[in-house]
């Protein structure tokens, strides 16, 4: 489901209680961003996150391998509507809403912090390369993050770093230098 290798090298941190809920939210994730990407026509697009909506909010058959992923971790119904609505408000250019629903909300959750909000906002914005993503992921250098949100902290890192590195210099989502970075992050919350 997930093909990012950010994604499923965080997921190797998750610990066993949360690995299937925020395996789910990053697949669907993928699944939005694809959306967003894909759609020419902002009228199609819409469309599409209506039909998630209402996919997700009425539980109706359709046999989805993503559906289906989510009816099985009910609790997180609300944090998918949330990534949805993000994700469309995008598309209308609210980058405001945007990194409230596609990170903030999904941050706060598996953290239990509000401070992690922000955190998730920026990793959010950092994705579609808005400049307010810097000044709102700087603060995790001084954030320890809990075992429940290490996998998202680690994606947030990431991000960080690749927004404080030229692009010639970043390294390439999956390489050995990016999951070692990732591995002495996840270790020792090391900057």
């Amino acid at each position: 489901m997930i093909e990012d290798p950010d994604a499923l090298l965080a997921l190797g941190y998750a610990r066993w209680n949360v690995r299937d809920p925020l395996r789910v939210l990053l697949a669907l994730d993928e699944r939005m961003a694809g959306v967003a990407g894909l759609a020419r026509d902002p009228l199609f697009a819409q469309m599409r996150f209506a039909w998630w909506r209402e996919a997700i909010g009425k539980r109706t058959n359709v046999a989805d391998p993503l559906l289906i992923a989510l009816r099985a971790v009910p609790e997180i119904e609300e944090l998918a509507l949330s990534l949805v609505d993000g994700w469309d408000a995008l598309g209308e250019g609210d980058h405001d809403a945007f990194a409230q629903g596609r990170g903030g909300a999904l941050f706060e959750h598996f953290s239990g912090d509000l401070a992690w909000r922000e955190i998730g906002e920026g990793w959010a914005l950092a994705r579609v390369d808005i400049g307010a993503a810097l000044e709102k992921l700087r603060p995790l250098r001084a954030l320890k993050a809990n075992r429940d949100v290490r996998p998202l902290a680690i994606l947030a890192w990431l991000a960080l770093r690749d927004l404080e590195t030229p692009p010639e210099r970043r390294l390439v989502p999956g390489s050995p230098q990016r999951m070692l970075r990732a591995l002495r992050y996840a270790l020792a919350g090391a900057h």
